[in-house]
């Protein structure tokens, strides 16, 4: 805000600019303007591979928009991520590591772009009949990119079970929340129909089930959601105590 007028500006830094041992970035304010953005200077961030500094320089002393000290509070905000960049390793390098853990477990890229899921054992009688399924349908396919399936066992153990953990908590969460969001709306709303709350409780119940399955397949207690399952479980009072209340209604 500048006087009684309201400016939207962009700060950032442009132009890399490199002369000897010196690297240099411009910091530059953009201000919005109705036909062509204004562009001014506002200071040079430097570093000179020579000396090992980091410098700032040509700082703009009066300007309307940005004041000095909020200059320098950015200068030490690149400073701050310079250092950290230079104790950092870059993409190649991480790319290069990795490439030689690879090539020393003799991994092959596999060129397929697809799902990964999880299976727990006690289901695993239905994998089989699931690749004939994926099979089946390669055969009368009519696209051009094959749909493959394959399956293999994962490692039990406590490092996998952590894993695996993790992924069921990111997934029924999404769950909980989709239940929760639904159970509400039919509330709110004054949803009249017993059956389409008693699917969605239901739902609700088998996702319960499900919970209970996964604590004795990882062998801990999956208490992380143990809020939004209590909050889910108010909603599914309310949506019984409805239903209770709708056949009480039909009987009268």
């Amino acid at each position: 805000m500048v006087g009684d007028q309201r400016h939207i500006v962009k700060i950032y830094c442009r132009d890399n600019h490199h002369e000897g041992t010196l690297y240099s970035r411009e910091l530059v304010r953009e201000t919005l303007d109705t036909q062509t953005n204004h562009y001014e200077k506002l200071a040079n961030f430097c570093y000179d591979r020579a000396t090992d500094l980091f410098t700032i320089r040509d700082v703009a002393m009066y300007d309307s928009y940005v004041s000095e000290y909020e200059i320098y509070e950015y200068f030490h905000k690149a400073e701050q991520l310079f250092e950290v960049y230079r104790h950092c390793l870059g993409r190649s390098q991480i790319d290069t590591i990795v490439q030689h853990q690879l090539d020393a477990m003799d991994a092959l890229p596999i060129s397929v772009h697809g799902k990964l899921f999880f299976v727990p054992r006690h289901t695993m009688h239905l994998v089989d009949p699931f690749e004939d399924l994926i099979e089946a349908l390669n055969g009368v396919n009519q696209h051009s990119a094959e749909l493959i399936v394959n399956s293999f066992y994962v490692v039990d153990d406590a490092k996998q079970r952590q894993k695996m953990t993790a992924e069921f908590y990111n997934l029924v969460r999404k769950e909980v929340q989709t239940y929760q969001e639904r159970a509400e709306n039919l509330i709110n709303n004054g949803c009249q129909s017993a059956a389409v709350m008693n699917r969605l409780i239901v739902r609700i119940d088998n996702l319960h089930d499900k919970k209970r399955k996964y604590e004795d397949l990882f062998q801990q207690e999956l208490d992380a959601l143990d809020d939004e399952f209590q909050t889910l479980g108010l909603f599914v009072q309310e949506m019984q105590i409805r239903t209770q209340g709708f056949r009480s209604q039909k009987a009268a």
